[in-house]
């Protein structure tokens, strides 16, 4: 077993009001990378100050530990924020999560994936792993979309495939798109030549949008 580990950070000024909770998911190819030193991290001060308490959250790393590790993990960090939400004045129900590029791929399951994707493991199995609200920089939306040649080193690290379109395609956030689906925030750069995994055209879903550049 590996022992996870989840950092909370919470406004300075008590509330009466349960606090929201915006998650950070740190990227690095879902191979490297830390809670503490989040590609993403700079927003989390604005966060605490607008009143949100501040998860950071870690994962397993491939290639020790293959996908679908690293979403059962952060999916378990939200069960256990909802399991704890009393303790540290927590609005279950007023739960949100941002990352880039792999921290915005987990980020992106978390508001799209319900139990029957697969990715519920774990403890904590009562409460619910759904986010309300998502954000993505720089996020690989369909894996699928990758060049098996170019990337085959990572797909492989971290799929342990760069050709099954199968495994590849259970691991895209965009074929879990539903009506259903959290609202999305998506910052994609048109010039990002490593993660042109983004959908063209825009796919527009109730509140859910993929595809657009900014």
């Amino acid at each position: 077993s590996v022992d996870l580990k989840l950092d909370l950070y919470l406004p300075k000024k008590s509330s009466s009001r349960l606090f929201p909770v915006a998650v950070n998911i740190h990227g690095g190819s879902w191979s490297v990378g830390d809670k503490g030193n989040s590609d993403s991290a700079a927003d989390i001060p604005e966060f605490i100050d607008r009143g949100y308490v501040v998860a950071t959250v870690n994962y397993r790393l491939a290639p020790t530990y293959q996908f679908p590790a690293q979403i059962e993990d952060v999916k378990c960090a939200i069960r256990f924020l909802r399991a704890h939400a009393q303790s540290y004045n927590l609005d279950p129900n007023r739960i949100g999560a941002w990352g880039c590029s792999a921290g915005g791929h987990l980020a992106a399951l978390l508001g799209l994936t319900d139990p029957s994707a697969g990715f519920d493991q774990g403890e904590y199995a009562k409460e619910s792993s759904r986010v309300q609200v998502v954000a993505t920089l720089s996020t690989p939306m369909d894996i699928t979309l990758y060049d098996p040649t170019a990337r085959a080193e990572m797909l492989q690290r971290v799929f342990g495939t760069n050709t099954d379109k199968t495994i590849l395609a259970k691991a895209s956030p965009i074929n879990y798109a539903s009506q259903n689906a959290a609202p999305f925030l998506i910052f994609q750069g048109n010039r990002d030549l490593i993660r042109k995994c983004h959908s063209q055209p825009s796919v527009v879903l109730g509140k859910l949008v993929f595809g657009g550049s900014i």
